[in-house]
C-alpha cells in the first residue's frame, strides 16, 4: 500500500503541511516495516523549457534587431535575476542567478517579466502552454 503526504526538510527536520494527514499516514502503517522514499517536489526547468526559453530569445532578436542572443541573455539576467551582492578580491560585485537554477515558477515569472518589458509576445507553443496551466 503505497500512500503520500506533503513535508517539507528544514535544517534536517521534517515538518508537515498537514500534521494531522503525517499522524494518521505513520498510524495506519504502525508495526509494519516500511520503505521510505523521498523526492523532490519542484524540479528545476525541463530541457524543453530552455529550448522555448532560446526560442524567445532568437524571436526577441529578430523583432528589435539586436543579434546577440546570448547578450540579451545577460541584460535580462541583471534585470530580473539579481540575487545580492558578494564581496570578491575586497570589491562588492552584483550576484545573479542563472536560469538554470530557476523551478518551475521562478521560470514562468522570468519569462513572463521579459514580455512585459519588451512587450514582445512569447511563442504559442505546447510547451509554454503547460507550463502557464501548472502555474495556475
Amino acid at each position: 500500500m503505497k500512500k503520500k503526504t506533503l513535508v517539507k526538510i528544514k535544517e534536517g527536520r521534517v515538518i508537515p503541511k498537514n500534521k494531522e494527514s503525517l499522524k494518521l499516514l505513520i498510524e495506519s502503517f504502525e508495526g509494519a516495516e516500511v520503505l521510505l522514499s523521498l523526492e523532490n517536489l519542484y524540479s528545476g526547468r525541463s530541457n524543453p523549457q530552455n529550448n522555448l526559453y532560446w526560442l524567445y530569445l532568437d524571436v526577441i532578436s529578430e523583432e528589435t534587431g539586436e543579434p546577440d542572443t546570448l547578450g540579451l541573455h545577460e541584460v535580462f539576467k541583471r534585470k530580473f535575476l539579481f540575487r545580492g551582492m558578494k564581496t570578491v578580491l575586497n570589491k562588492e560585485v552584483p550576484v545573479f542567478a542563472s536560469t538554470t537554477e530557476l523551478d518551475i515558477t521562478e521560470f514562468t515569472k522570468y519569462i513572463d517579466s521579459i514580455e512585459l518589458l519588451t512587450e514582445i509576445p512569447i511563442p504559442d507553443t505546447e510547451e509554454w502552454r503547460k507550463i502557464k496551466s501548472s502555474n495556475m
